[in-house]
């Protein structure tokens, strides 16, 4: 099978519709509905037709009261009432009134005509003011109200009101000038009718005397001098002193302190009276500004630090930097491991005082291989110049294998060193203190030799064996050994006769 069917579900039914019996207001009516492809055939039901209603007044309405009105179906006879609003009412102008002094008013209003309703109501216009005329019945003066009659043209209400006074007939009073004889006064008015002070003359105060002076005795710097003033109008007369004149200064130069004198500021006196007019102060000394010179230590020559004032040269403080003397190392003898070796280093002084670290830096020179190293202390700072040390880095050791006791002699093995010899030292002797004449000492010059036969010994003895590795170096241009530590000692058995 290539593509498999699919199922396709039924289709709906295609229906058309007749009506087969129609509704009415009383029944419902009936449709039929045939299928157009297979007959298939179904009725369903039409729902009930409304009523068909004439309509009669049974009852007219009215603007007070609502009518009624009978529906009849003119089909099935059915019959309902419904209610009819009622009719607007017959609308009547109430008039408006207008108001007056004497009596209120009304605004246009309205009423039904059939039931009395009122539709529009009248509302009430207050009373209006008089409506009045004046008469003048009293004139006014500058110095009494007059009096107005005022009378109402609709009612006769009558009443009165004052008339403001006039005003005043203004005469000015001319300004008197003061001098110092006599006070003055200002200009002023008053009225020519009544009298009336319009604007009051205010009093001027006498004046001061117009003086013209006189010296009659000049002023110097240290006494006061006097002048006499006569005034030009009255002749008034009167003294007054003249003050001091101004001193004649002269400067006092400012001396400027330093660290071993006081100072003065610029001060001034008067050269005729000689009076102090500006105060010298006394400025105080300086403070010294110390300066610290170093003379560096050398190896062999003490320095200095001096402490002093680079103004005046006094000195604060001297202290004596003693001269680097010896180096000390933690350790002076190394065993050859193929690492580089620092020791420890302390530096003193020549009176044995500890140097500190700060004051040198440290160097070391052929401190890996067998031989003879150098530490090499360079000084700064406080000091100069460099001292060395030398230490000892020895071949690594070596141990006795095996004693084999021959006549007259024996084999000797040992275990073989690889790294940074030149050969080996055979040690042996009767004396177990290696002390005397049967002690001898036997060179292996090769690194790689491991055994050595030992002759001339003599039988019956037992002997003492030990044995180191060296390391031949050059120092200062000679060949120098440099030895192991000896190893454990071996003790042989006793020497066999010759055969």
């Amino acid at each position: 099978m290539i593509k498999a069917q699919q199922i396709i579900p039924k289709t709906e039914h295609t229906y058309e519709e007749e009506i087969t019996k129609p509704s009415t207001c009383t029944e419902e009516g009936i449709k039929t509905l045939t299928c157009t492809v297979c007959g298939d055939e179904k009725t369903e039901a039409i729902e009930k037709t409304d009523h068909t209603y004439e309509e009669e007044i049974t009852k007219p309405s009215t603007c007070t009261e609502e009518g009624i009105k009978t529906l009849t179906c003119t089909v099935c006879g059915d019959e309902k009432t419904e209610s009819i609003a009622t009719i607007a009412h017959t609308e009547v102008t109430d008039a408006a009134e207008a108001a007056s002094c004497i009596k209120e008013g009304k605004t246009e209003g309205s009423h039904c005509g059939v039931c009395g309703y009122v539709i529009k109501a009248q509302q009430i216009i207050p009373k209006t003011e008089h409506t009045y005329e004046e008469e003048i019945t009293k004139p006014s003066t500058c110095a009494e109200e007059g009096i107005k009659t005022l009378t109402c043209t609709v009612c006769g209400d009558e009443k009165t009101e004052a008339i403001e006074k006039v005003a005043h007939t203004e005469v000015i009073d001319a300004a008197e000038a003061a001098s110092c004889i006599k006070e003055g006064k200002t200009e002023g008015s008053h009225c020519s009718e009544c009298g009336y002070v319009i604007k009051a003359q205010q009093i001027i105060p006498k004046t001061e005397h117009t003086y013209e002076e006189e010296i009659t005795k000049p002023s110097t710097c240290t006494e006061e001098g006097i002048k006499t003033l006569t005034c030009t109008v009255c002749g008034d007369e009167k003294t007054e002193s003249i003050a001091t004149i101004a001193h004649t200064e002269v400067t006092d130069a400012a001396v400027s302190a330093s660290c071993t004198r006081s100072g003065k500021t610029q001060g001034s006196h008067c050269s005729v009276c000689k009076k102090v007019i500006r105060v010298q102060n006394v400025i105080p000394m300086t403070a010294h500004q110390y300066q610290t010179k170093i003379t560096k230590a050398l190896v062999n020559k003490n320095g200095a630090s001096i402490k002093s004032c680079i103004k005046c040269g006094s000195v604060l403080k001297r202290d004596i930097i003693y001269s680097p003397k010896t180096v000390e190392l933690s350790s002076e003898n190394y065993v050859y491991n193929g690492k580089e070796q620092k020791p420890d280093v302390v530096v003193k002084d020549s009176i044995g005082k500890v140097i500190g670290g700060r004051y040198y830096t440290v160097s070391y020179q052929g401190n890996k291989n067998t031989g003879i190293a150098e530490v090499k202390i360079s000084f700064k700072d406080n000091y100069s110049g460099t001292l060395s040390k030398s230490f000892t880095i020895r071949p690594k050791s070596t141990g006795i294998t095996k004693l084999e006791v021959k006549s007259n002699r024996l084999n000797l093995k040992w275990k073989k060193q690889k790294k940074q010899i030149s050969g080996y030292e055979i040690q042996y002797s009767a004396n177990k203190a290696f002390q005397g004449k049967t002690t001898k000492s036997i060179l292996v010059k090769r690194a790689s030799v491991s055994s050595k036969q030992i002759k001339k010994l003599k039988s019956g003895k037992k002997y003492y064996f030990r044995i180191c590795t060296y390391k031949s170096v050059k120092v200062n241009g000679k060949t120098t050994r440099i030895p192991s530590d000896w190893s454990k000692v071996k003790v042989s058995k006793k020497i066999k006769a010759g055969g």
